[in-house]
């Protein structure tokens, strides 16, 4: 299988055992995610003047871990399934959350990296009337070929599937037609609790748009996400989230973009920095595009999450710096039942689509 082509996992059974099966199939995969998750954790906190030991960073992991148990066990069942069957410990497979734990530990200060682009168009402006949802997901070059589809079959859950790495939730569509997806923010009130896989994993657990806000909402999160939903009704919803403090938009008409920087003044409150370039110049050039075509179709989306404009800034990243790249790309149409994905740059990657 080539770098770009997105690999199919299908999973049924209770969470524990898919979880197992996930843990057994994807063995020396995780071991290398974790171990280079590890690497880069310990470079970024350097980066930004943080001294922690391996138990300071443990008892912050602990911490995180029993949030996710409190908050949803189905998530935290999978995630023991995952380590027993890996034969790894708990607090190393929780590496593979690496963005949540340096928000935690580096809280107040900043560290550099290069986001996620996302955004909502709603029915008006699309060339079928139906709402379209999507994202593309960029973090380190090096997690690119850990990236994969996951079709869960939950015994006792709602059938779902889910973009992400092999241990965690990233974005999905449900069978009820429910979408939600997340962009990372930075906020100085980050602090140990619910890891953003597990928030969107319960979420996708979840009948309607509505239900799986209020589990988000609900949430005692570890660090500023910013959400977006959406399910058959055809309406979007935009919620940003520092630790501290919730923002809910409700989008029926036009666009709605979103990259890693708050949009809302209260959530502006919280954010340890000022946007950088890069998430300022991907909110303007993403509206731009938008702005341009009254008829949005999935094509149009792929090929705005391929553009190159603004190099290094841009939407499109690929080994920026030797470091970041565009991992993945979804699309969702809750109202038709579909959802496409790749891994990789939108121009590169082999796209998937999915019909439920």
């Amino acid at each position: 299988m080539s770098l770009y082509e997105l690999p199919v996992i299908e999973l049924s059974g209770t969470y524990r055992e898919m979880g197992e099966a996930i843990g057994e199939g994807f063995r020396e995969e995780i071991i290398s995610l974790c171990e280079g998750h590890y690497q880069w954790t310990q470079t970024i906190l350097a980066q930004a003047g943080r001294d922690y030991s391996d138990h300071q960073l443990t008892e912050t992991i602990y911490e995180c871990i029993a949030h996710m148990k409190s908050f949803s066990p189905e998530s935290y069942d999978e995630f023991y399934g995952i380590a027993r069957a890996a034969n790894i410990s708990l607090e190393y497979l929780f590496l593979s959350h690496m963005t949540d734990i340096i928000d935690v530990l580096v809280f107040g200060g900043t560290w550099n990296r290069y986001g996620c682009s996302s955004v909502i168009v709603c029915g008006d402006r699309t060339a079928t009337n139906n709402i379209l949802l999507g994202q593309t997901w960029d973090w380190l070059t090096v997690d690119m070929p850990f990236f994969c589809l996951m079709h869960r079959k939950p015994q006792h859950g709602i059938e779902n599937w889910s973009l992400g790495l092999f241990c965690s939730y990233s974005m999905g569509i449900n069978v009820e037609g429910v979408v939600v997806g997340t962009t990372n923010l930075l906020t100085w009130d980050a602090a140990p609790g619910v890891p953003r896989s597990a928030i969107v994993q319960r979420a996708l657990n979840s009948t309607t748009a509505d239900s799986a806000l209020k589990s988000i909402v609900n949430s005692q999160k570890a660090s500023a996400h910013y959400h977006y939903l959406g399910d058959t009704k055809g309406i979007g919803y935009g919620v940003e989230s520092s630790v501290r403090h919730t923002v809910i938009s409700e989008h029926h008409q036009g666009f709605y973009v979103h990259c890693n920087h708050a949009l809302n003044a209260e959530i502006k409150k919280y954010e340890n920095t000022s946007p950088d370039a890069s998430t300022l110049f991907r909110q303007q050039r993403l509206t731009q595009l938008l702005q341009t075509n009254s008829e949005i179709t999935v094509s149009d989306l792929k090929n705005y999450f391929s553009d190159c404009e603004g190099g290094e800034l841009g939407i499109r990243q690929d080994n920026t710096l030797g470091i970041y790249s565009t991992d993945a790309c979804a699309i969702f149409s809750p109202q038709t039942g579909e959802f496409y994905a790749c891994r990789g740059q939108a121009d590169k990657g082999l796209w998937r689509h999915i019909k439920m």
